[in-house]
């Protein structure tokens, strides 16, 4: 009787774990095919893999580099890098107008390029001592702060069941930059080129630059606040 329950238990035991084993394989087979049919999905999407996204995206991942060029004293590289990131800029925007490939994520996306290059930049010329800590935090605080409330309103307002980065059907707002906000762009970039300028040449010398930082510092402030009151910000029909 020993053995014989015993034997039925073994019985039971291998009858549970090949049905188990059986439900996970078909488990993980749906996952597997539900994440390759996602993959698939993203990477046939015509909205996000365009010409001049990718030219986009390429920007905001090297980003960094330059950061990291200007840190390590790689004065040529890190002055030519931005004139190539400069002209990267007007490259996507360019095509994306030739190509016919103007898309809400490209929208989207160019800004957030350039606010990574910005700081990049920033982060390394604070580090040469070249930009006053104060000013350094005024200017990445409120491009990570406006990132963060974009992706906030994005989760609130995105209709159920869309995607969160493909905005093809499902955008809700656009974000519309003010006057205060462009001119605070050109102030920053002004503010990097001439000091990217002091750091490879000495020229222009800091005593030329040190107003910039009291109006870029001020341009940044003004425009972050102009973003509160929701000014910055057009709702469209949200699709259902």
């Amino acid at each position: 009787n020993y053995c014989t329950v015993n034997y039925c238990t073994a019985i039971a035991l291998t009858r549970l774990y090949k049905s188990t084993k059986a439900n996970d394989i078909r488990y993980l087979s749906s996952a597997s095919g539900g994440l390759t049919k996602y993959v698939k999905n993203l990477l046939n999407n015509k909205e996000i893999f365009t010409i001049p996204n990718i030219i986009t995206m390429s920007r905001i991942v090297s980003s960094p580099l330059l950061g990291i060029a200007v840190a390590n004293d790689m004065k040529v590289l890190a002055l030519s890098g931005c004139v190539i990131f400069s002209f990267t800029d007007w490259l996507d925007g360019y095509l994306a107008k030739k190509l016919h490939q103007e898309t809400v994520l490209g929208a989207f996306l160019d800004p957030v390029a350039d606010k990574f290059m910005i700081g990049s930049l920033i982060a390394g010329l604070l580090y040469k001592g070249l930009i006053p800590i104060p000013l350094a935090i005024v200017i990445v605080g409120r491009d990570v702060a406006l990132l963060v409330m974009a992706t906030l309103l994005r989760h609130k307002e995105r209709p159920k069941g869309a995607p969160f980065f493909d905005t093809t059907f499902s955008a809700t707002f656009s974000i519309t930059p003010s006057i205060v906000s462009k001119t605070n762009t050109c102030f920053q970039f002004l503010l990097i080129t001439v000091t990217l300028c002091n750091f490879t040449c000495g020229y222009p010398e800091m005593t030329y630059i040190e107003p910039l930082w009291w109006m870029t510092g001020t341009t940044t402030v003004v425009s972050g606040l102009s973003y509160l009151d929701g000014s910055g910000v057009r709702m469209k029909k949200k699709i259902t």
